[in-house]
């Protein structure tokens, strides 16, 4: 991190023109602990204005009192040790317009007080705070003269905070308490599923739910974020303005449309309403059984959503024609809970997603012939059942296995054991000991010796005896009567080969993610791939040290799909295959582990690509650049607005005129002992406005 810091601030190196704003990040326990510490001769660069720094730092660097034309500044994670000093510095610099001190900004904030002292931070317009563990934050007459929006942010669980002084705030216009983001797919989804977006002439019900969402964005009344950088369609989350929320609920009472619905809270008599949200909180739900059911008309319910720790009753028989059960990373949930949803025959949109106690699904849904959104991502589940295949609706199927079991499990153990038959074996011990220990020791009132058998005998043990890869699961056979999936991902096919038939014939696909590609099922694949003309985006998984290698190279007259905007390869490629010069139609392009042997030749090949708009190539994504230079030509990635760039291992990294004329985001990333690497034409990138490092320290190997 010195290196880079040396890189970007040194005042012999030429600047880029428009470089004004740098975001640090170091993941780890140092973090930037001690990175940031400069000479007294240092001198950062004066024009710059945006600031972001991630990472543990424990004091702020002498240097950041010298950034008078700085405008914005972010700490997140920087675990300051004393917060009084740290503000006394930030509130003397003079233009400082937007300040954000997210989560974890202090690390002797608990129990403390936060005081902002007279005369401080006069220029702050907007101040987003995290004030977890403080006991009281304080506002003193003639802090924040200009301060108009305060964004707070905290864990429910500790709100207990005190405030005073908010009456010396002249200017202030909003006070905001910071919401959780809300995924636009889930939204749109979900919009569909209950019916406020329907298909209209030449338009699908999806297409005008995301019109919906960016109108709303448009008007205002939702705040638009962005969880991934390297999103292509820009707003892939949002909150909700508080004014909005209110106006909401409001609404909500007054048409008795939603109940929200929380632990502990009296309820009263809702016999139409539509829509059920509870919240779970740390009171004691069982006394508030028997008055759910009295004032609540299930019957009538058509949407349940959860959040926080699942209960059983939340769901009744009577909920008939429920249409949308999201339990999205709800706590407790076990398979015992989920066995009788084949009942819920009108349901379209279910989420169990991050619900890790769940093993298998079961086979009853079969049954949901309505359904269209199935997300069962970041579970322990290693195949599908076989009645999946009856979904004749199902639009969205998103599996995912949370961590690979066998290769997780292998790594822990010695290298003699490393098999699978004593691997089963240490997870048959395993087995034998929890069901022990759940009869001697009762560990919560969710789980008992039935799901213990049932994660390791329908989740783990499957996986190891399979050696499945990455995170996919097994797809049953007769996939190909989904006709009308839109996306699917990930399926493994290294089980399987015989399921690239099915997905062969699945021409309305536009999405997807395949995992356990090898030289055996490569012909088949790329035959299913051709197939597909419709698809639009695709992530191909192999690991292992062959990986991909031989599997994408096809015949001259292999064409891939056209309409193709969106490609990711993880896995050793060491050659870029042919075709990828064809997909003139690519937006984003992601390489990573593929270890391309002749850096020169692919860096060739994908600057002619003259719609990528996000590269990515992160670590191990060349094979020949030890010891080598990275050389961008001119004229290349003429379109590039993203590019993320892993250099270990390269002497030199050079940017020539001509090159990157869009680039407005660069990231850079490498292992701290190999930062000598140096940077040259920084300067020929007119419209960049950001530069990030991320720097790596325990993954070396």
């Amino acid at each position: 991190m010195h290196v880079f810091v040396k890189v970007f601030f040194c005042p012999c190196r030429s600047q880029p023109p428009g470089a004004e704003s740098l975001s640090l990040l170091s993941k780890g326990e140092p973090g930037l602990w001690g990175c940031l510490d400069a000479d007294e001769e240092f001198s950062p660069p004066m024009n710059l204005k945006s600031l972001k720094l991630q990472g543990n730092l424990v004091e702020l660097p002498k240097w950041i009192r010298q950034l008078n034309n700085l405008v914005k500044l972010k700490l997140s994670e920087t675990m300051l040790k004393d917060h009084n000093a740290a503000i006394q510095v930030l509130g003397e610099l003079r233009n400082l317009t937007i300040l954000c001190l997210s989560r974890e900004p202090f690390h002797s904030l608990e129990g403390g007080e936060l005081n902002f002292s007279e005369g401080s931070f006069i220029s702050l317009v907007v101040l987003e705070l995290h004030f977890g563990g403080s006991k009281c934050v304080k506002f003193e007459q003639g802090a924040f003269l200009n301060l108009e929006l305060l964004l707070l942010s905290v864990y429910y669980e500790e709100v207990e905070t005190k405030f005073s002084g908010l009456e010396f705030l002249p200017g202030i216009k909003e006070v905001r308490l910071h919401d959780d983001k809300i995924s636009r797919k889930r939204l749109v989804r979900r919009w569909c599923a209950e019916g406020y977006s329907r298909e209209l002439w030449d338009k699908s019900a999806e297409e005008i739910a995301n019109n919906y969402f960016f109108e709303l964005i448009d008007r205002s009344m939702i705040l638009s974020t962005q969880n991934s950088t390297y999103s292509s369609r820009g707003a892939d989350s949002c909150q909700i303005h508080d004014i909005m929320r209110e106006i909401a609920i409001l609404k909500s009472k007054e048409e008795n449309l939603v109940l929200r619905l929380e632990g502990g809270r009296r309820l009263h008599n809702h016999d139409t309403v539509r829509h059920l949200s509870i919240t779970n909180s740390s009171e004691d739900w069982e006394t508030d059984v028997g008055e759910l059911k009295t004032t609540v008309d299930m019957s009538r319910i058509r949407s349940l959503t959860v959040f926080g720790e699942w209960r059983p009753f939340f769901i009744s028989d009577k909920m008939r024609l429920l249409r949308v059960l999201d339990l999205e990373d709800t706590e407790g949930v076990r398979n015992h809970h989920i066995k009788q949803i084949g009942e819920l025959l009108h349901l379209r949109y279910l989420s169990l997603r991050g619900c890790m106690h769940i093993a298998y699904l079961p086979d009853s849904l079969g049954n949901l012939r309505q359904l269209e959104t199935l997300d069962v991502r970041g579970m322990h589940i290693d195949r599908l059942p076989k009645t999946i295949i009856n979904l004749r609706k199902l639009k969205y199927l998103c599996a995912s296995v949370d961590e690979n079991t066998y290769e997780g499990i292998a790594e822990e153990l010695p290298e003699l054991i490393r098999n699978r038959l004593c691997i089963s074996t240490v997870v048959l011990l395993g087995l034998c000991l929890f069901c022990s220990a759940s009869v001697i020791v009762k560990f919560d009132t969710g789980i008992n010796t039935r799901d213990i058998c049932c994660l390791f005998c329908c989740g783990i043990l499957p996986s190891i005896a399979m050696r499945l890869q990455g995170n996919g699961v097994v797809a049953p056979r007769g996939l190909r009567r989904l006709t009308a999936l839109h996306t699917l991902g990930v399926v493994d096919i290294s089980w399987q080969p015989s399921i690239l038939q099915d997905i062969k014939r699945l021409t309305h696909l536009r999405k997807l993610e395949v995992t356990g590609v090898n030289k055996k099922n490569s012909k088949k694949f790329l035959s299913a791939l051709a197939a597909l003309s419709r698809l639009e985006s695709l992530s191909l998984i192999s690991k292992g040290k062959l990986g991909l290698w031989g599997c994408l190279d096809a015949e001259e007259k292999f064409s891939p799909p056209k309409d193709l905007k969106s490609l990711k390869l993880h896995g050793n490629l060491v050659e870029l295959p042919k075709w990828i010069g064809k997909l003139n139609n690519l937006v984003k392009l992601k390489l990573s582990e593929i270890g391309l042997k002749d850096h020169d030749a692919a860096i060739q090949v994908l600057g002619k690509l003259r719609n990528l708009s996000i590269h990515c190539l992160p670590r191990k994504s060349f094979h020949s650049l030890e010891g080598g230079e990275l050389n961008f030509s001119e004229g290349s990635f003429k379109s590039l607005v993203v590019l993320k760039l892993h250099f270990g291992g390269s002497k030199c990294v050079k940017f020539q005129q001509g090159a990157f004329h869009d680039l407005e985001l660069l990231v850079l990333s490498g292992y701290i002992e190999e930062v000598g690497t140096k940077f040259s034409g920084l300067e020929f990138l007119p419209r960049i406005k950001e530069v990030q490092l991320h720097d790596y320290f325990y993954d070396v190997n």
